[in-house]
């Protein structure tokens, strides 16, 4: 059929004493070619290939090769007199892109995509095969595998693009992010980026994902597209299902202030069997997914904390409007008249205790942040750990807090304001809560004096007028 990948593998006889044992004699496997029908060699273009070997169901022997072992003449590998299935995996050389290990059974073989940051990169041209083979000490065989391919594609194609746009990516969302060897991909949840190849200024790009097969409705297909500092997102659901050996071919424009609408074609591999057409439309309607653009403006407004001096205490180990990270375990504030930076207390923070307020936010708007710390000791460690949140429950990734949060620190020469003067954020997109957290961490053996520890005062969250 055409398409079709071919692998032959040649058993050979390795000749022995009639007096040895014939258990445990090893005969060799070789694997000639993969190739297509027309004779095309693919072998030495693979970028890896793992031959796993299943002995009751269970791996018992595990081989890789990497690219650079796997000439067009073919790989080797010995096994033992017996019955087996052979599992072939060609390409993902990357240890983690293939989960198998001695002892697995053949539900626990996994391919994977790879995770970066907060995504993940796009599938390898993932090809399987299976075969049962019978080893033996007298006979030859000759067995044909095909290899399958394991992965679809998605392929866009934006036309009529402004001149304003400095780069673009494509993504991919609720995608599997693996799938097992023998088996259907199963669950979403993945999100794929992949940067495209654009030149500023083109009025057309074309880029391609490709992905662990997705049932019909499940993933979302988008185009980030930068204008400047902003990152605008437009997308939708892919109605067809995204299967193994096809394409699926979104064609898009940019159509400023036009409503989104798309259809899709399906095609194989090789570019035949067309189902249908339709269009995806980007345009500035789009939502923002990201504005670098930076924090301006002097505060307006009172500040969002609630006793931000802690002159108000609620208990005797907890100033009124805040909380205790982790219910409180092992947590101790109080006051503090010995050391204030202004009005006539502070919180001592001892070891172990984690303090915070959540206030609301509104993404893309800039803040003013300030937090005066004093620490007289080395003892135990401390940092200010602030985070942008979607719920009080749920923290938008690490990467879009790291600005906010300061190293971890021991003693101070007297009041420091922990921000300085670069203290003005922006909230990025999703944002709808800041978290301004201090943490003060263990001290081990260390017996505290009287008042020594971390003290923190005069906090401050104010949006500036933009």
């Amino acid at each position: 059929m055409k398409g079709t990948l071919l692998a032959v593998l040649a058993l050979f006889v390795i000749s022995c004493n009639e007096q040895e044992p014939l258990e445990g004699k090893e005969t060799r496997i070789l694997l000639e070619a993969f190739e297509l029908e027309s004779g095309e060699t693919l072998l030495s273009g693979l970028t890896s290939l793992r031959v796993i070997v299943l002995q009751d169901a269970v791996v018992a022997r595990y081989f890789y090769f990497p690219a650079t072992s796997s000439p067009g003449n073919g790989v080797t590998v010995n096994l033992p007199v017996g019955k087996y299935e052979l599992l072939f995996i060609a390409n993902g050389p990357g240890e983690k892109e293939v989960t198998c290990n001695i002892g697995d059974p053949l539900e626990k073989i996994t391919l994977n995509l790879l995770k970066e940051g907060d995504a993940y990169r796009e599938a390898p041209d993932f090809l399987t095969a299976s075969k049962q083979v019978n080893v033996t000490m007298n006979k030859d065989a000759a067995i044909t595998v095909p290899l399958a391919r394991r992965v679809g594609k998605i392929r866009v194609t934006l036309t009529n693009l402004p001149p304003g746009i400095d780069s673009l990516a494509i993504e991919l969302a609720n995608a599997p992010a693996s799938i097992p060897a023998g088996g259907k991909a199963t669950g979403t949840g993945a999100r794929v980026v992949k940067r495209v190849d654009y030149t500023r200024g083109s009025p057309s790009a074309t880029a391609e994902i490709m992905t662990f097969p997705v049932a019909a409705g499940k993933a979302e297909i988008g185009v980030l597209y930068s204008i400047g500092p902003v990152t605008y997102r437009g997308f939708m659901k892919l109605s067809p299902a995204i299967e193994d050996n096809r394409v699926v071919a979104v064609a898009g424009k940019y159509l400023p202030t036009s409503p989104l609408g798309f259809a899709f074609s399906l095609q194989s591999w090789d570019e035949a069997n067309v189902i249908n057409g339709g269009s995806l439309e980007l345009g500035d309607l789009d939502e923002v997914a990201a504005d670098n653009t930076p924090a301006a403006g002097v505060p307006t407004g009172g500040n969002l904390l609630a006793n931000a001096g802690f002159e108000t205490w609620s208990a005797d180990t907890l100033p009124a409007g805040w909380k205790y990270n982790r219910d409180g375990v092992n947590a101790t504030a109080r006051a503090s008249v010995a050391r204030v930076a202004e009005g006539k207390r502070a919180c001592l923070l001892e070891p172990r205790s984690y303090i915070y307020q959540d206030v609301a936010v509104t993404e893309r708007r800039c803040y003013r942040l300030r937090a005066r710390v004093n620490s007289n000791t080395d003892a135990y460690k401390w940092r200010v750990f602030c985070t942008w949140r979607k719920t009080a429950s749920s923290a938008l990734p690490a990467a879009a807090s790291a600005a906010i949060q300061t190293a971890e620190a021991g003693a101070t020469d007297g009041w420091i304001d922990v921000f300085g003067n670069e203290n003005k954020f922006r909230a990025p997109v999703g944002a709808k809560i800041l978290r301004v957290e201090v943490r003060a961490y263990t001290a081990g053996d260390h017996a505290l004096l009287a008042n020594e520890g971390l003290c923190i005062d005069d906090l401050d969250v104010r949006l500036l007028a933009e």
